[in-house]
């Protein structure tokens, strides 16, 4: 999408539609790159998402979803196998 295009009013609903080409500069922008390597973005990340079954009322606690890696990360066993961050 141009960087053009501007939103003007953060009150209206906008529906943007764009097309892209070679999609996967999206990964390999030096902008984009830099922000899901930083360490501190990722753990903000994977910690939203541990906390979206709570959110959504399914379970009390991350590590009551049994699809969820938090249990790996509070020192217990997770239905499947993870590479922890480190």
């Amino acid at each position: 999408m141009s960087r053009k295009y501007k939103f003007r009013d953060n009150s209206q609903l906008y529906f943007v539609s764009f097309a892209t080409v070679n999609w996967i500069d999206v990964f390999i922008r030096n902008e984009y790159k830099e922000v899901m390597l930083d360490r501190k973005i990722m753990e903000q990340k994977l910690d939203n998402v541990h906390k979206n079954p709570v959110s959504a009322g399914f379970v009390s606690s991350p590590t009551d979803w049994i699809y969820s890696s938090a249990r790996d990360y509070a020192g217990e066993k997770g239905l499947l196998d993870i590479i922890l961050l480190e």
